[in-house]
């Protein structure tokens, strides 16, 4: 499933994400990968747990743990900053 990335907490490190059916995932990346706002992530994002993904545009596979999923929008930018 394909998601893009709709923010970007950099003290923690965490990524929100906005997939193709409405719903909202939080991850945090396992390295320094290229991840920037727009960006289109692909991968099991809908899932809790560690899984790999890939990045559309920064042409670039990655390792990943979903931390929330299933989320609303308004819960994932709740959620993105503890």
């Amino acid at each position: 499933m394909k998601a893009k990335v709709i923010d970007i907490n950099h003290r923690n490190g965490w990524v929100a994400v906005q997939l193709e059916n409405g719903e909202c995932s939080i991850f945090e990346p396992l390295g320094g990968y290229s991840i920037e706002v727009g960006d289109v992530i692909s991968g099991d994002i809908n899932f809790d747990g560690g899984l790999n993904a890939f990045n559309h545009s920064q042409d670039e596979s990655m390792d990943i743990i979903t931390e929330f999923s299933g989320l609303t929008l308004q819960v994932a930018k709740q959620r993105l900053y503890p």
